[in-house]
C-alpha cells in the first residue's frame, strides 16, 4: 500500500499539535512463584484510562496497552458489551533503561510480557537507600485516578467569593491522591502517605505550605519539568488523569536478568474528551528519581513499542527525524480479521497511528537529549533482528546494535554482516513511505512484509548523576481512515 507518506505524517502531526504478541511459541504465562529470595511480588493492578475515544489498559508493573494475554488500546472505543469486536491498535509499550557503572558492570530495566519474570514493581523507592520492601510494593501496587469535572467542582468551589475555602466535599479521587502529607488519604487507602516524606504526586500547592489538601484548594495537576507550577490560574489538568509508581529493585530482574539501575518511575496517563482530533489521543508523562549513588555511563533511555494496527503481521512502520513521531501504518488496503486469533483487523477503513516523543532525559550539562536513535526488532526468537534474551541484548538494541552484537545499517531490513561498505544508523525508515529512487529507506521501497516489529524511541547516551530528575513524555495519535495512492 504506497501511503502518501505527506498524508501519513501531517495528518498524524495535525492530530499531534491541536507485537504485536509475545515471542513466537511462547504464549504470555504467570511467572512462577517468587522464591524465598525474593522481596516483592508482581503486579496485578489494571485501569482503564477511556475518557475519549480510546479506551487504553494501564498495568501497574512496568507495562501498558495489554492484560497480559491480550492488547488492550481500543480505538475507536465500543461498548465492552455490545458484541462487536474491539480492535486494538497497539499491543503492548514500556521503558528500557540500560547504563554501564563505573566498574565497567551492565545494569540495566526493561519490561516486556514478563513471559520470564519482571524488571519493575510498584511503589517508589527510599530516596537515600533506593531500596524498597515488600509490604511497600504490595501497599502500592494500585492506580490512582481522577477527573477533570471533579478538579473544575473544586476550583469553583475554592473560588466562590461569597463562600472562602472548599465547602463541598471533594471526590474521593481527590481526596485520595497520593500527594505529600495527605492527611485524607490513610482513610481512603488503608495507610499513612506521611510515612513517605518524598514528593510523589503531582499537585498544585494553593497556599504554598507545601501539603496536598484539596480543603485548602489543592488538586490534582499535569507536572512538567521546568515548568511553573505555582500559578493557580495557570494550573494544567486533563479530563481523566492516572497516577501509579514503581521501580526496578523490588527484586531480581527476571525478564532481563539486568543489575538493577535503582530507578523509581512516576507515570501519569492522560487524556481529554474533546469534538477534535485530541479525542483520538492518549498522552503520557514518566517521571524517573534516579536513587542510584553512583553516576552512571552510557546511560540511554528509551520507549517501547509494540504496535497491532489491528492485524499486526501486515503493519509498517517509520519515523520522521524532525518531530520524533514514530508511527505504524498497513502495507496494503485492507487490514484483515483472520491473520491471527485475537487480533480483529479494520477492514478497509485502514488508519495510521503515530507514537510522538516529545520531551525526553537532560544531559550532563542539563540539555535536552530528544530522540537520539529510532530502531526496531521484531517478533521471533530466533532471528538475529528478533527479542533480545540477555541484559547484554536488551543494552546493545538501545545502542544502535542488534542484539547479537551487529551494526543496524541503512537499507534492506537493517541487518547487513557481510556487507562491509554498510553504514551505521541511528534512524530505521525514516524515508517516505512513497519514496523511490537512490537513498529512499522505508519498508515500502524495500517491500519487507510479515515482520511483526516493535520499535524504540532512544535518547543517550549520557551520564547519569546521583538523585538526577528526568521525564519522558509521549503522546499516541490515531487517524482513521488514511487513504491510498
Amino acid at each position: 500500500m504506497k501511503l502518501l507518506y505527506t498524508t501519513i505524517v501531517f495528518v498524524l502531526l495535525t492530530a499531534a499539535t491541536i507485537s504485536a504478541q509475545p515471542l513466537e511459541g511462547e504464549m504470555p504465562k504467570i511467572p512462577a512463584k517468587n522464591s524465598f529470595r525474593a522481596a516483592c511480588v508482581d503486579s496485578r493492578s489494571q485501569v482503564d484510562i477511556d475518557i475519549n475515544n480510546v479506551r487504553a489498559r494501564l498495568r501497574a508493573g512496568g507495562d501498558i496497552w495489554w492484560d497480559g494475554n491480550q492488547s488492550h488500546y481500543v480505538v475507536p472505543k465500543i461498548d465492552p458489551t455490545s458484541g462487536e469486536p474491539e480492535v486494538s491498535a497497539l499491543f503492548a509499550g514500556a521503558i528500557w533503561l540500560g547504563a554501564y557503572d563505573d566498574g565497567g558492570n551492565l545494569i540495566l530495566a526493561a519490561q516486556t510480557y514478563r513471559s520470564r519474570g519482571n524488571d519493575y514493581w510498584t511503589g517508589p523507592l527510599n530516596p537515600q537507600l533506593g531500596t524498597i520492601d515488600k509490604v511497600d510494593c504490595e501497599r502500592w501496587d494500585k492506580h490512582f485516578v481522577v477527573f477533570g469535572k471533579d478538579i473544575d467542582a473544586l476550583r469553583t468551589d475554592f473560588q466562590d467569593p461569597t463562600q472562602p475555602g472548599v465547602q463541598n466535599a471533594p471526590s474521593k479521587g481527590i481526596l485520595g491522591w497520593p500527594a505529600r502529607g495527605n492527611v485524607h488519604f490513610a482513610a481512603i487507602h488503608g495507610f499513612p502517605i506521611e510515612q513517605y516524606n518524598q514528593d510523589l504526586a503531582p499537585f498544585i500547592d494553593a497556599n504554598n505550605d507545601g501539603i496536598y489538601d484539596p480543603y485548602d484548594g489543592d488538586h490534582p495537576i499535569i507536572e512538567v519539568v521546568n515548568c511553573d507550577a505555582d500559578d493557580y490560574n495557570a494550573a494544567i489538568f486533563a479530563d481523566q488523569m492516572t497516577w501509579w509508581v514503581y521501580n526496578d529493585n523490588g527484586d531480581l530482574h527476571g525478564q532481563t536478568s539486568g543489575n538493577a539501575m535503582q530507578m523509581e518511575i512516576q507515570a501519569m496517563a492522560f487524556a481529554y474528551s474533546t469534538t477534535d482530533a485530541i479525542n483520538n489521543m492518549t498522552f503520557y508523562r514518566y517521571k524517573l528519581l534516579n536513587r542510584n549513588t553512583l553516576a552512571l555511563n552510557d546511560t540511554y533511555f528509551s520507549l517501547w513499542t509494540d504496535p497491532a494496527l489491528g492485524c499486526p503481521t501486515d503493519d509498517y512502520i517509520g519515523c520522521d527525524t524532525a518531530t520524533g513521531l514514530g508511527y505504524v501504518y498497513n502495507q496494503d488496503v485492507l487490514d484483515e480479521s483472520t491473520c491471527l486469533t485475537g487480533f480483529p483487523g479494520y477492514g478497509t477503513q485502514v488508519p495510521a497511528l503515530g507514537v510522538d516523543y516529545f520531551r525526553g532525559p537532560l544531559d550532563s550539562a542539563g540539555n535536552q537529549i530528544g530522540l537520539s536513535s529510532f530502531q526496531y526488532h521484531i517478533n521471533s526468537a530466533s532471528d538475529p533482528k528478533g527479542d533480545p534474551s540477555s541484559a547484554l541484548g536488551f543494552y546493545r538494541l538501545i545502542s544502535g546494535f542488534w542484539p547479537n552484537g551487529t551494526p543496524i545499517t541503512a537499507g534492506g531490513d537493517g541487518y547487513d554482516p557481510g556487507n562491509a561498505n554498510a553504514t551505521p544508523t541511528n534512524y530505521v525508515f525514516p524515508s517516505f513511505p512513497n519514496e523511490t529512487g537512490g537513498g529512499a529507506w522505508s519498508m515500502c521501497s524495500e517491500n519487507l512484509s510479515g515482520l511483526d516489529q516493535r520499535f524504540l524511541h532512544t535518547s543517550g547516551p549520557f551520564v547519569l548523576q546521583p538523585g538526577r530528575t528526568n521525564e519522558m513524555i509521549s503522546g499516541v495519535v490515531w487517524v482513521p481512515s488514511i487513504p491510498d495512492y
